[in-house]
């Protein structure tokens, strides 16, 4: 037994940053708390290509975000990254198979190299099977790292659920209804690519968030003005709700289409 574990300890060091060949965060940068991580990003851009849920993809970061805030270069970006991500599709019960969640992050690593290969082909089944077993043992750090406490909770979740809300009222009409969603939504997904996410509950970002949508969009419509003060009275701490307001207003203007470098 302690045979076996010593061989999976060596693995997992294997697996490790060694090199600086993964940048880890982006140059845009609003402070500490607000610095766009590459590897958030990276979880976004190929769980869109993937056709994942935007529920799985923010739990995805979130998972991201909390084992490299307790175990910080841990191991390679792109494979923490995927690894989160095939977490995230199992918890969410995602139909993606993990071959398809590894040739992507794979092409996704090769792009980051100097030196392109312009044939960009597939990895041979041997090397497939290898990251397979890799991406196992980082999963398997992930959850022990954070004790196998790996189910999270989201903003989008209660978002969608004030969203729902609206569909009933008989004054609000289709367009304010898709302007807020597609706001509200860019907005957090935004948000979640920042590791200051991790500070606030779920709930205190999505009523943040509906705070910022409801004033940008400009809503006057009375029954949605009822539902956000009653969402507002619901929170203690309405400072916290102020704090995250400040927050969004700085990562606002970011774009979610951002390339990876």
């Amino acid at each position: 037994m302690k045979e076996a574990a010593n061989d999976v300890v060596d693995k997992l060091q294997n697996l490790t940053v060694k090199d600086d060949e993964v940048e880890e965060e982006f140059k845009k940068d609003f402070g500490s708390r607000l610095r766009l991580v590459k590897g958030a990003l990276l979880i976004q851009e190929i769980g869109n290509q993937l056709h994942c849920s935007i529920i799985s993809i923010a739990k995805a970061q979130v998972l991201f975000h909390q084992f490299q805030r307790l175990k910080k270069n841990a191991f390679n970006t792109v494979w923490l990254a995927a690894s989160c991500l095939n977490l995230s599709i199992k918890l969410c019960e995602e139909d993606v198979k993990l071959d398809e969640v590894i040739l992507k992050f794979y092409h996704a690593a090769q792009d980051l190299k100097s030196t392109l290969n312009p044939d960009r082909p597939d990895p041979s089944s041997e090397e497939l099977r290898q990251m397979r077993r890799n991406l196992s043992l980082v999963q398997y750090s992930i959850c022990g790292v954070m004790a196998f406490k790996v189910q999270c909770k989201i903003a989008h979740t209660y978002l969608y659920k004030f969203l729902a809300q609206l569909h009933s009222l008989s004054d609000v009409s289709e367009v304010v209804i898709i302007s807020m969603s597609s706001t509200a939504t860019k907005l957090l997904s935004t948000y979640y690519l920042c590791e200051g996410c991790l500070d606030f509950n779920a709930d205190e970002i999505a009523i943040a968030c509906l705070q910022f949508t409801f004033l940008y969009c400009g809503v006057v419509v009375p029954s949605v003005k009822y539902l956000m003060k009653r969402e507002l009275s619901s929170v203690e701490n309405k400072d916290r709700i102020s704090d995250i307001l400040d927050e969004l207003i700085l990562v606002s203007d970011v774009s979610t289409t951002l390339k990876y470098i």
